[in-house]
């Protein structure tokens, strides 16, 4: 009788704390279930994870990603706007004669006050061939310098560099200077013209001695009141024959004899240098009617 009543007790108290069990895990938890009481039960147990409670804090911000801009093709940098020169602008100039190379700087305008300075290079290719320091030369009247050269007869082109001062601005030009290397031989046949008819010139363009080559090119002469101009082409041997016509404007003849010059004119070549000659001829009185 006395197990049997406590065997009730037990099961009763059981049953209280899994009632007490079920209403602490219906709070808590869904999905819990309860093992009751047998020979070594062992009480509650969940039978599922709780659901966790969802975060309140705020997602990071995605950072939006930048576009670079579409390239159109190169924009060229701004220079800046150079300042103008307010030095005198000048022009160059060079000679050569007997030996001697001279060159010169003319100021635009022609004032040469202030006094110029400065250095003048001179270059035939890429050969320094002379230097001078600019002063007044008294005996030229300009401003420029001299210096001792030997030039091989031909066709010669120079620059010109001056460097420029605190007045003047800088320079540079080319020059181009011929040191004859032709002779021209020419003679009208016979000598004499009869007033008012063509004037034939024969004509020879050669070489100087210890010069090589041919010369080519044209060969003209200078108008006067008496006769026009013509022209003429040298053959393979330097030879041309040059018909002058009488002027267009002769409208009366010489009624005496009269010794007349024409000028014979060799235009050069590449290699050979223009040449001048002056021919002395007759004119013979046109017969009359």
């Amino acid at each position: 009788m006395r197990s049997r009543r406590l065997t009730r007790q037990r099961n009763a108290r059981l049953t209280a704390v899994s009632v007490a069990a079920a209403a602490t895990c219906a709070a808590l938890l869904t999905g819990c279930a309860l093992t009751g009481p047998g020979p070594g039960g062992s009480g509650p147990v969940a039978t599922s994870s709780p659901t966790p409670t969802p975060s309140t804090s705020t997602p990071a911000t995605t950072p939006t990603p930048t576009v670079k801009p579409t390239s159109t093709g190169s924009t060229a940098s701004t220079s800046p706007t150079p300042t103008a020169d307010s030095r005198k602008a000048v022009y160059l100039g060079g000679n050569y004669s007997n030996g001697v190379f001279s060159v010169g700087v003319i100021p635009y305008g022609g004032s040469t006050n202030p006094a110029l300075t400065g250095t003048f290079l001179i270059h035939e290719g890429s050969t320094l061939i002379g230097q001078v320091n600019v002063a007044y030369d008294p005996t030229d009247g300009y401003y420029g310098g001299h210096f001792n050269l030997t030039l091989a007869p031909g066709r010669h082109t120079f620059t010109y560099d001056y460097s420029g001062d605190a007045s003047y601005q800088p320079a540079h030009d080319t020059g181009k200077i011929d040191v004859t290397n032709v002779t021209i031989t020419a003679s009208v046949p016979g000598g004499t013209v009869v007033w008012g008819q063509p004037i034939t010139v024969d004509i020879q363009v050669s070489p100087i001695p210890g010069v090589t080559g041919i010369p080519t090119g044209k060969v003209t002469n200078d108008s006067s009141f008496a006769f026009d101009t013509a022209e003429a082409t040298l053959d393979a041997t330097g030879h041309a024959t040059l018909t002058v016509p009488p002027s267009p404007y002769l409208t009366s003849g010489t009624t005496r004899q009269d010794n007349y010059p024409i000028y014979i004119n060799y235009a050069g070549d590449d290699t050979f240098t223009p040449w001048r000659v002056m021919v002395l001829f007759t004119f013979l009185p046109a017969p009359t009617s």
